[in-house]
């Protein structure tokens, strides 16, 4: 949703905190429509900018969602 909104609105540039490999934009990639592709291609990406901080909080969450899913 947030990689649709960028777009959407034509934000020129992203200040992202750190890296995901299990979601966030990157993921999306294959399935946006051509218009959006093309912006895609125009848009700025700046990051990770603070990787100490988010990569611990991604962990974290991480963390919590596999206990949930562990306890079914």
């Amino acid at each position: 949703m947030c990689l649709g909104a960028i777009l959407l609105h034509q934000v020129g540039r992203v200040l992202f905190g750190a890296r995901d490999p299990y979601g966030g934009a990157g993921t999306s990639l294959q399935v946006i429509p051509p218009y959006f592709a093309r912006r895609w291609e125009e848009l700025e990406w700046i990051g990770p900018a603070y990787a100490q901080v988010c990569d611990e909080l991604s962990q974290r969450v991480m963390r919590i969602v596999e206990q949930q899913e562990a306890a079914g």
